[in-house]
């Protein structure tokens, strides 16, 4: 691809990045950017098993949301259902640990009530027998 068209069009587009230069090759797709990087990666080892391919080739930058990142951060980049799954565990998280801290106290209640009743029933049993006699 032509540098100054796409350092022209990056930049009209609100994204900053500074490697325009030397040969690029721009690679979009894919469901999220974790599975693009992976994707990529791959073939730049594929490549690089060639004894014909370039000492050089080597991976520029990639721009995920705007920000350009390097690839080894794109590929651990969280999908779109890691990141839901985060939010929905940080939402649940925090309540779950509330209907612990409720229902605690409430069972451990229950719990001594559950202990006395079966210790007077105990008492019971033995004292009706020493004051009948």
């Amino acid at each position: 691809m032509k540098n100054t068209l796409a350092k022209k069009v990056f930049g009209e587009n609100g994204i900053t990045v500074d490697v325009w230069s030397g040969p690029t090759l721009l690679a979009w797709g894919g469901e999220n950017i974790k599975e693009l990087a992976n994707a990529v990666d791959g073939v730049i080892k594929e490549l690089k098993k060639d004894p014909k391919a370039p000492d050089k080739f080597k991976e520029k930058t990639a721009v995920a949301d705007g920000e350009a990142v390097t690839l080894a951060k794109a590929k651990e980049m969280p999908t779109r259902k890691d990141a839901i799954a985060g939010v929905v565990g940080a939402i649940i998280g925090p309540g779950s640990a509330l209907a612990g801290c409720l229902s605690g106290p409430a069972s451990q209640l229950a719990s001594l009530v559950k202990a006395i009743e079966e210790k007077a029933e105990k008492g019971g049993e033995a004292a009706a027998p020493a004051t009948a006699g």
